[in-house]
């Protein structure tokens, strides 16, 4: 089973747009630019997603004691890929907020048009991870999916250079805006590409990841 790219219908809702940068605490004046950017540019972006299935064809530990993966011919290598051991089957994934608003001219407005941009598109971000998860655990039945992603979690636990055998392995399925560069940066920014596995396990990248005050962490550092 292969899905193709799919673009999300997305328009921003602007309660969530003024939560998250903080609207009811800005002057007048910035009010009012924050508003006359969300009204031009809430419904420009053309997020999506693709994903497809891979089969994990090995699994074993290298002499450095760190697990490598064959997945579909493609390689990997780092400690997190020690929780594919029950699947043979893996679904790679990515997500895009899309590039429209990538090049778009923001001397018109204020020193704040960074931040109004950079969270519309991690909002589009967001609606079109979503929409890919749920989309492909209604079409292929598998419940609790978990991810993981090169570059989360401490040092060593998947390094961020596999992003781009990652996208190798999704070459003939991605064709959505989103790139990976050579030095494996993935554009737009708002941008996340990894694996989806099944588990009876409940997992999550941030039980690895031992930064400190995130808002986004979901469960406590663990270790590792």
């Amino acid at each position: 089973m292969i899905e193709i790219p799919r673009f999300v219908e997305f328009e921003s809702s602007f309660d969530s747009y003024c939560k998250t940068i903080r609207y009811d605490m800005m002057e007048d004046d910035l009010q009012e630019e924050a508003k006359v950017f969300f009204d031009h540019f809430r419904n420009v972006l053309k997020p999506s997603y693709s994903v497809c299935t891979a089969v994990v064809e090995k699994l074993y530990k290298e002499d450095d004691g760190i697990m490598s993966a064959v997945i579909d011919g493609v390689k990997f290598h780092g400690r997190v890929l020690e929780v594919l051991k029950e699947n043979t089957i893996v679904f790679p994934y990515s997500a895009t907020c899309g590039n429209a608003l990538e090049h778009m001219d923001l001397q018109k407005y204020g020193f704040m048009a960074e931040f109004f941009r950079e969270t519309i598109k991690r909002e589009a971000l967001g609606v079109a991870l979503n929409e890919g998860l749920e989309f492909f655990q209604k079409k292929s039945g598998v419940d609790h999916l978990y991810s993981i992603n090169p570059g989360s979690g401490s040092d060593g636990r998947w390094d961020v250079g596999d992003l781009k055998p990652l996208y190798d392995l999704l070459h003939i399925y991605v064709e959505t805006e989103a790139v990976v560069t050579d030095s494996s940066c993935m554009l737009p920014n708002k941008t996340v590409a990894g694996i989806w596995f099944s588990s009876e396990t409940k997992y999550s990248n941030c039980g690895s990841c031992p930064r400190k005050n995130c808002p986004e962490r979901k469960t406590p550092f663990m270790g590792g």
